[in-house]
């Protein structure tokens, strides 16, 4: 069920990306398709409304000549809930077409970070589900506006490390350097994955199963260490009670031909 919902949703993507030509608002898509959609299509009146707003958000690509091979349903609050079985298992309930179906929700470490946000008082606002049938859950919490802080902290971001400077006054209060460890490891699994290649070029089928291992490592390590290093960043920012000033990235890919292999990477 899940896989005719996600089939048919995208059947609305691809029908109303047909008619973005002459229209030139997302209330304009909305007004002329939604009656035929759904007089056409066997699916909740929400999920035509999501399925023609992700149709407009992909436009710009389209016109651009991307293939639109994929998209992903979104279900809002209207469409989503979560409930228990009378035994406390947890059960995320969704609307489909029409009726409700109920999903077993593992108590895994997702759900116990899950049951963690929303106890410290963040809102589930949609639930987004993958090609894959994988189930992404967006969340949402107001915050006070930040009060202007004393002191500022500047981030530059080189290809080597990330540059921390904490200044007061003109005065430079901290400075450390993050993420050379990322561009060591980043550099050795470069040459390892060089002569893996080498390897799998000569007809080596081993070669060719560790490479694949080896790319899943690399970026699971970038991602691990990314997060770790903006959490290090953020906690000395509070501790020097700072404000956070970020450079400028707009344009990075435009100057990558002008770095090296190590530098790029």
């Amino acid at each position: 069920m899940l896989r005719e919902t996600y089939q048919e949703f995208f059947s609305i993507v691809k029908d109303a990306l047909g008619s973005v030509g002459d229209v030139k608002s997302r209330a304009e898509l909305h007004a002329k398709t939604y009656a035929r959609f759904r007089s056409k299509y066997d699916m909740a009146s929400q999920l035509v409304v999501e399925a023609a707003s992700y149709a407009w958000s992909m436009r710009k690509a389209v016109d651009a000549g991307e293939d639109v091979g994929r998209c992903v349903v979104r279900f809002d609050r209207r469409l989503f809930s979560f409930k228990q079985t009378r035994r406390g298992n947890p059960v995320l309930s969704l609307r489909l077409s029409n009726e409700r179906i109920g999903l077993p929700i593992s108590r895994d470490g997702a759900y116990q970070r899950l049951q963690k946000h929303l106890e410290e008082g963040w809102l589930a606002t949609s639930i987004i589900m993958k090609r894959s049938l994988g189930f992404l859950i967006v969340l949402s919490k107001d915050f006070p506006e930040p009060s202007c802080r004393p002191n500022w902290m500047g981030i530059d971001v080189n290809s080597s490390k990330i540059a921390v400077s904490i200044v007061c006054k003109e005065k430079v209060l901290k400075q450390n350097y993050y993420g050379q460890d990322v561009c060591v490891k980043q550099i050795r699994f470069e040459d390892r994955r060089t002569k893996l290649q080498s390897y799998r070029d000569r007809g080596s089928s081993k070669a060719g199963l560790k490479l694949k291992n080896l790319s899943g490592k690399q970026r699971n390590y970038v991602r691990t260490r990314v997060w770790q290093i903006s959490g290090e960043i953020v906690k000395l920012a509070k501790e020097f009670n700072a404000n956070i000033a970020i450079e400028r990235l707009k344009h990075l890919r435009k100057r990558k031909g002008e770095w090296g292999k190590n530098s790029r990477k």
